[in-house]
């Protein structure tokens, strides 16, 4: 049993110093950094980019409701200039 416990002490002491793979868990700690950095900096860009497109979609939707009314509806719905553009 003795024999048994010193050679896995051994093992184990050979494995803690063995440093052939910590390159490679570095570079994946590293790209995990990278992924979790380009996912919080892009959720802000897409938040922006769907109120864009809300925005576009109510629009084409007003202009395709203005397509129904008849046209004294249309000429009462834009708005008139200011009157410094006028003189």
């Amino acid at each position: 049993m003795k024999r048994r416990l010193c050679g896995l002490y051994a093992n184990l002491r050979r494995l803690i110093r063995c440093e052939s793979g910590q390159d490679l868990i570095e570079y994946g700690l590293l790209a995990g950094f990278i992924s979790v950095a380009c996912i919080a900096a892009i959720q802000p860009v897409a938040t922006r980019i769907n109120g864009m497109l809300t925005n576009i979609s109510s629009a084409l939707a007003q202009v395709e409701h203005m397509d129904t009314l008849p046209t004294s509806k249309i000429v009462e719905s834009v708005p008139t200039p200011p009157s410094h553009i006028n003189a």
